[in-house]
């Protein structure tokens, strides 16, 4: 690891101790006890005490505030200052006021203890770094060894239509089978009370499925998402002038309708991307050529002999008139994010087609958990996650609540699994099978095979993994609790679950009952991440104690001082790093930073600088006599983006995405000031720029 991308974890610990002795004068000697031993580990094991080490021994933490017992298990750094003692050695001062010698948790704790212990040793939990080789490679071999244990797809998942699709096709959670598929195997009947349970689960998913709605493919509101895509280059390429299109997609989503612009406008269109009038005397142009040419097909998926991704002929211009795009069918692309040093986070980029209508059903889905009278209005949500934090904060306090964590949620969602819980409303599964990406293909590890057809329903990175994962576990948790409660109604019921991605919020009776129906389904609890006895509770980022906020500060980047990202990021930290009231801690950031002309400003000021509770202060404030105001010059982080005008008829395709059925009480005016096209993203520069001193205030 180079010097550069190291962080000064010892300044800041020293900055952080220097809270807890103010607020623990009388141990000072302790404080600096500890300070001494972290300058010792650092030197002889690096940065990895605070992103490795530490943090490990914080689970730990947190499982024994669950449970009432110390238990660290000889992590590192966990040695006892006594012989006869379980308190470590390392902050002795604040362990010791948590914990009595035996292990026993205290009572009446000054939660404050926790929120010191917490932020010292997870400080440097999710400090973003390229982790080493031997952690990607881990990744990438999970993610490859989960695809093994999924159920292969059925034939449906694979046919070029599904227009034929029925209910009883589907399948019963009763015969739901955990891995890839045996020419011999038999089902195998569990406990009745287990298949009684699969029995309501599967009823109330048909309810769900159901409640959700007959979806005409007509009725959706198709557009693009922020992400990259797999066959276009970002900033480069114009999403809307779709390289491609799945021919899968045909059956519901035709190109002429949801990919294209209206008729009238496809001569321009094709003007516009440069192709010739007949395909057959002029082929694509280069920039539309298929993915297989570079040589990505020798990698085929282990024992299958039809994995390849046939490119289909160009919409035959005898018939109908020249779409513009090639028929085909693409795959996306596995990338590995930088995301702590325990590992990367895997990601896929969906073609652009898949992508453009997975966005469509996702507002429908969308738009079904904020109907009111929705069963899962109270249960779902896929934007706003304080609701899941709050409810955490309760159950920490009263402990009627657990909080419920999956292990690789997302890939452990087989196709299988979708198949019987949407079987009540086969209209949203046809249009889920049409637009899944089928193949993946991957540069990131080697070692593993290149071009793979998955076997889960989808990978992070399509915009439908989201809400269908959280529409199937809320699903689930409700028919747990039918199972427990048949008399009371599904309505009812659904209030006591909330459900946020792979965050499951549930009453604590139930938690049995549904890790038991996870399990069954190939799912896995996430046990470090799962909290269902005492007072900690951790759900959507808020970490409670008691009815207590105790989520640490976190560190995300080194400090760069030349580098406007890094500058931007680190104020950042810094200012919540004094929202939680680590002050000399915020203090040491903003020195590090070391731009004195960012301005210290309000505490609920929404402009750039340091927060303060005291005020801003205003260096050189002067009077705008056209304005009319106080203003003061002050340095700003700006990106401005460009736009690449596009000058053909796709670019009203992006007009009319825009200001479609999301933007319904948008009025359009005759002379909108409107620019389509590419939009590229702006570097981060540092500019100076006049601000109202109200702004600041």
């Amino acid at each position: 690891m180079s010097k550069s991308s190291d962080y000064d974890f010892v300044g800041l610990s020293t900055a952080m101790l220097k809270d807890v002795a103010a607020y623990f004068p009388t141990d000072l000697v302790e404080w600096k006890r500890d300070l001494s031993r972290i300058a010792q580990l650092v030197t002889s094991r690096g940065q990895a005490v605070f992103t490795l080490d530490l943090p490990k021994l914080g689970k730990a933490l947190d499982a024994s505030l669950a449970s009432g017992r110390l238990e660290l298990g000889g992590l590192n750094h966990s040695g006892s200052r006594y012989p006869r003692s379980k308190i470590p050695r390392l902050f002795w001062g604040l362990w010791s006021r948590l914990f009595s010698d035996d292990g026993c948790l205290k009572q009446d704790i000054d939660p404050n203890v926790v929120v010191f212990l917490r932020g010292l040793l997870y400080v440097g939990k999710k400090l973003e770094l390229e982790c080493a080789p031997r952690y990607l490679f881990e990744t990438v071999k999970e993610f490859y060894d989960v695809e093994a244990q999924t159920p292969t797809p059925s034939h449906f998942w694979d046919d070029d239509s599904v227009v034929d699709l029925s209910r009883r096709d589907c399948g019963d959670l009763l015969d739901y089978r955990i891995g890839p598929t045996d020419l011999f195997w038999m089902p195998q009947r569990g406990s009745e009370e287990q298949a009684s349970l699969l029995a309501v689960c599967q009823r109330v998913a048909d309810h769900v499925a159901s409640d959700i709605g007959f979806i005409e493919p007509e009725s959706l509101a198709f557009r693009h998402g922020p992400g990259a895509v797999s066959d276009l280059r970002a900033g480069k390429d114009y999403k809307y002038a779709f390289p491609t299109w799945n021919p899968r997609l045909e059956a519901f989503f035709p190109y002429t309708s949801c990919g294209s612009v209206p008729a009238m406008w496809e001569d321009e269109l094709m003007l516009g991307l440069g192709q010739a009038e007949t395909p057959d005397k002029q082929g694509p142009s280069q920039a539309s050529l298929p993915f297989w040419h570079e040589d990505i097909m020798s990698d085929t998926v282990p024992g299958a002999e039809n994995n390849c991704v046939q490119p289909l002929s160009l919409c035959d211009s005898k018939s109908h008139r020249t779409v513009g795009a090639l028929l085909e069918e693409r795959y996306s692309r596995l990338y590995a994010v930088p995301k702590t040093a325990n590992g990367p986070r895997l990601i896929a980029a969906e073609p652009t087609c898949n992508q453009w209508i997975q966005q469509g059903i996702a507002g429908k889905l969308h738009r079904y958990t904020r109907t009111p009278g929705s069963l899962l209005r109270h249960s779902v949500s896929f934007r706003d996650q304080s609701a899941s934090g709050k409810l955490a904060l309760e159950a920490s306090r009263l402990g009627h609540m657990c909080t419920i964590d999956l292990k690789s949620a997302s890939d452990r969602l087989s196709t299988q699994l979708i198949q019987r819980m949407f079987r009540g409303n086969v209209s949203l599964l046809r249009l889920m099978i049409s637009c899944r990406t089928r193949f993946i293909s991957n540069t990131v590890d080697n070692l593993q095979p290149r071009l793979h057809k998955i076997r889960k329903f989808s990978t992070q990175g399509s915009a439908l993994t989201f809400p269908v994962q959280s529409i199937v576990f809320a699903t689930l948790a409700l028919g747990v609790g039918s199972f427990l409660h048949p008399k009371v109604k599904l309505r009812a019921l659904a209030r006591q679950v909330r459900v946020f991605g792979d965050d499951i919020i549930v009453p604590t009776a139930w938690e049995p009952r549904l890790r038991e129906v996870l399990h069954l389904l190939g799912l896995r609890v996430n046990d470090t991440k799962t909290f269902t006895e005492g007072n900690f509770r951790e759900s959507c980022g808020v970490d409670a104690w008691c009815g207590y906020d105790v989520t640490p500060p976190y560190v995300s980047c080194v400090v760069r001082k030349t580098e406007p990202g890094s500058v931007l990021s680190n104020v950042a930290v810094a200012n919540n790093f004094y929202k939680k009231g680590w002050w000399h801690a915020a203090s040491w950031i903003k020195e590090t930073v070391g731009h004195k002309d960012i301005l210290v400003i309000g505490y609920n000021s929404g402009q750039f600088g340091f927060k303060s509770v005291c005020g801003a202060s205003l260096p050189n404030a002067v009077w705008d006599d056209k304005l009319q105001k106080w203003v003061t010059v002050t340095l700003s982080i700006q990106a401005k983006s460009n736009v690449v005008k596009q000058d053909s008829a796709t670019a009203l395709l992006e007009f009319f995405t825009k200001f479609g059925e999301d933007h319904e009480t948008t009025e359009v005016k005759p002379y909108v000031d409107y620019d389509s096209g590419i939009v590229v993203a702006g570097t981060p520069k540092f500019r100076r720029a006049r601000v109202a001193v109200e702004e600041l205030l």
